[in-house]
């Protein structure tokens, strides 16, 4: 028996008849409402509001269940009620002790569930006595919502309750045999592991090609103590695949395997991808939620720092940092809108722009529907405590008719960097992002 509060929500699970009960309660009901709820569940369980209604009940009575020894491991399986006719189900409820704390014999019942459920130890149905177990982790989901590829990192998607998945004991069986090929969350399957069946297929390595070695022929070693590897992506957000522009012009030779520019694709290729980079820091552009929440399951040495677009984009930029490397001692988030720009603007530059622009008001119908973020962080290098880096990143506005907009959004970030010069004397400077710029254009040359 197993009762798991969450808030004002408690559920409670048995197992009755061979059947799984599960009741959904709120922490506020009367133990009359409870107890009387469960009754008939279990009645139902058992047939008896059938039998009074004349039918017949269906299969064998089961067996009880007792503790079974399987190898090295105990499995317990909650006591089954005799399968024997019973014209009323009692129940009681005992703590500790065995004294009773609330029942179906009893006239009333007005206590909560929320007053008895940490007292009560044991639920008593007819002569069965159910121990309870009060709020024990429980896995309710395990998915692998991504594609299997060998040599590329594996992440379950696991929803639980009164534990954390980084808590939890992971481990990779092959269907076949059993066998056992990985413990821990994350998995990389091996090459000869390809073709075998891990609940779904493991496919064969995307990566092998002339592509894939000329650039990175094999992961990078982790940088020394005296040097610094920075890495910059635009990671592509999904909302931007299926455009007019993506689908007829950027990825217009896919259209026969349309299935490598979904995210369940894509993700493990990137996981490899930053995995083998081994950067200290990595900055992103068009990062979604999931995958920064991605990023820190797969790479917990990693603290990741996100700012969304404004403007609902569901997309924004992200710095990830080795916090064993670095400590953040500063944070900005800029806002690239109307008013992040006018703050850094005289009010004659502000009407000169916005006279430029005619009829269009430039800050409330073009800055403010840019949805551009921006951010900067300040990491002490905890090899060299005397060494301060100030990173910046962003994702100017793309349009290649906008120049002056990008001008303006590389300002603002060039000013934030500044100003945090002017705090950390001598500290060095990475600015990362996709500028949407040539080499030589102004918005880089600010930069």
């Amino acid at each position: 028996m197993v009762i798991s509060e969450d808030g004002n929500d408690v559920v409670i699970l048995m197992r009755v008849n061979g059947k799984r009960l599960t009741f959904n309660r709120s922490a506020s009901d009367t133990m009359d409402q409870v107890l009387r709820r469960m009754q008939l569940s279990v009645e139902k369980a058992y047939g008896i509001g059938d039998k009074r209604k004349g039918k017949k009940r269906k299969g064998p009575p089961p067996a009880d269940e007792q503790e079974q020894q399987h190898g090295n491991k105990v499995v317990w399986a909650l006591p089954e009620l005799a399968g024997k006719e019973m014209e009323q189900v009692r129940i009681q409820w005992s703590d500790g002790n065995g004294n009773e704390l609330a029942s179906t014999d009893s006239s009333v019942n007005m206590s909560t569930l929320a007053e008895l459920s940490r007292s009560t130890k044991a639920i008593t149905v007819n002569e069965h006595v159910y121990s309870v177990f009060l709020n024990p982790p429980l896995v309710t989901s395990v998915a692998l919502k991504y594609f299997v590829f060998a040599e590329y990192p594996i992440l379950p998607l696991v929803e639980c309750s009164n534990t954390t998945p980084e808590e939890l004991v992971y481990e990779y069986r092959t269907n076949e045999s059993d066998d056992l090929v990985h413990s821990g969350r994350v998995f990389t399957p091996a090459d000869d592991l390809a073709e075998s069946d891990l609940s779904r297929p493991v496919r064969p390595s995307p990566s092998k090609g002339t592509f894939r070695d000329r650039r990175l022929p094999k992961p990078l070693a982790a940088t020394a103590a005296n040097r610094i590897r920075v890495a910059s992506f635009n990671v592509l957000a999904q909302r931007y695949v299926r455009t007019p522009l993506a689908t007829k012009v950027m990825y217009r030779n896919v259209k026969a395997c349309r299935e490598v520019l979904e995210w369940e694709y894509r993700c493990p290729l990137l996981m490899r991808e930053l995995m083998d980079v081994k950067a200290d820091i990595f900055a992103f552009q068009e990062a979604e939620p999931r995958f920064v929440e991605t990023v820190r399951e797969v790479m917990p040495e990693y603290t990741v720092r996100f700012v969304e677009k404004n403007g609902n984009k569901g997309e924004g930029c992200a710095i990830a940092f080795n916090h064993d490397r670095f400590e953040m001692l500063d944070e900005t988030v800029l806002d690239l809108a109307s008013d992040g720009v006018k703050s850094q603007l005289t009010s004659e530059q502000v009407a000169e722009l916005q006279r430029k622009w005619g009829d269009v008001d430039m800050f409330s119908d073009v800055f403010d529907n840019l949805g551009t973020a921006g951010q900067v962080l300040v990491l002490r290098d905890r090899h060299d405590t005397d060494k301060v880096f100030v990173v910046g990143n962003t994702h100017l506005f793309f349009h290649r008719n906008a120049t002056h907009v990008r001008l303006l959004q590389a300002h603002l970030l060039a000013m934030a960097v500044k100003h945090e010069l002017d705090r950390f004397q001598g500290a060095n400077v990475f600015i990362c992002g996709d500028f949407n710029s040539f080499p030589g254009q102004r918005s880089g040359r600010v930069s």
